[in-house]
């Protein structure tokens, strides 16, 4: 370990402001591995067959080996950072791609990850401007316009509070998979279950596979959880854990939603939540609430997670943008 990164790490063990632990950063990880992808994952079973399994499987394994990569990069370039004075939030991809080839190689990586972070933005935004209309009873636009606010005001809040905002989101995913779990054993217990799944279906495993990698949004924020992390020596244990966690989740999520609704599963498992395999509400009231607590659910979990993916986006044009800057580029 260099001297400069060692006595940075000492101060930092004894500053009163510490970093996330080992444990915040794993469930952070996992809130944003989670993205909004998952919600079409078992439209993705729908599309591919049970064989879908393994496609899965391998891009986990991939993604984590990846993030393993950045971390040990990030490692090995602390030294020079600390001698040019680069503050954490802007060691980056884009300080990668600058020690590899300079400022070209910078302005590259920084700007492949400014349009995936942007993306995954919008990806956010549009499942909750989408999902909403179904729930309250107000016009699309300006639904979409109180999304937006509610979306700037939580990109207020300090970067402390990331892995806060995570437990919000993870609750959300708990609940929308204890919505499947109930409106499965519904469908069960009138007899309604799917019995149309296949194997596999070789025509839709490319549009598979392209959810699959939806479905680990982490590389574009990972450097900056990375950075907030208090021991920094613990990064291999957070990929290990997170993508493990992630793997079982994902997998038991596509699982039960194909399994329970077949070649009737939506492109938003949101919409089979309380309904059969018509897409019919189930005549009772929990059916009913159900639905709507899953779509509450599912929007609140997009919004926690977008102040992430701008604040990333924002600490890739380093202190060229002052506070003031920021957040006029998050609010656009």
């Amino acid at each position: 370990m260099s001297e400069p990164l060692a006595v940075e790490l000492k101060n930092e063990a004894s500053s009163s402001v510490r970093g996330v632990s080992m444990w915040g950063t794993v469930v952070t990880m996992l809130n944003v591995f989670v993205g909004g992808g998952f919600v079409v994952l078992p439209y993705a079973f729908r599309l591919s067959g049970w064989l879908f399994v393994p496609v899965l499987l391998a891009v986990g394994v991939l993604m984590g080996f990846t993030l393993w990569i950045m971390g040990f990069l990030l490692q090995m370039v602390d030294q020079k950072a600390d001698e040019l004075n680069v503050p954490r939030s802007q060691r980056d991809w884009g300080w990668i791609g600058y020690m590899a080839f300079g400022t070209p190689g910078r302005l590259l990586f920084a700007g492949c990850m400014f349009f995936d972070l942007a993306g995954g933005a919008l990806v956010l935004m549009s499942i909750v401007i989408e999902q909403l209309p179904f729930l309250l009873p107000i016009n699309h636009k300006v639904t979409a316009v109180l999304s937006c606010i509610v979306a700037i005001l939580f990109c207020l809040l300090p970067k402390k509070a990331f892995s806060w905002m995570a437990v919000v989101g993870m609750a959300s995913q708990v609940f929308l998979v204890m919505g499947l779990v109930i409106t499965g054993l519904q469908l069960h217990s009138a007899g309604e279950v799917a019995e149309d799944q296949v194997a596999l279906n070789i025509s839709g495993l490319p549009q598979g596979f392209g959810i699959a990698l939806l479905c680990f949004l982490a590389h574009s924020e990972a450097p900056l959880i990375y950075q907030l992390m208090e021991d920094k020596r613990q990064w291999n244990r957070v990929v290990v854990y997170s993508m493990t966690l992630t793997e079982v989740f994902l997998l038991a999520f596509g699982i039960l939603g194909y399994g329970f609704f077949g070649g009737s599963v939506a492109q938003s498992i949101a919409d089979n939540i309380g309904r059969d395999t018509e897409l019919q509400l189930l005549p009772n009231a929990l059916s009913a609430f159900l639905a709507a607590a899953t779509i509450l659910g599912l929007s609140s979990k997009q919004l926690v997670t977008l102040p992430l993916l701008l604040d990333a986006t924002t600490d890739l044009f380093g202190e060229k943008l002052q506070k003031k800057g920021q957040f006029a580029m998050k609010a656009v």
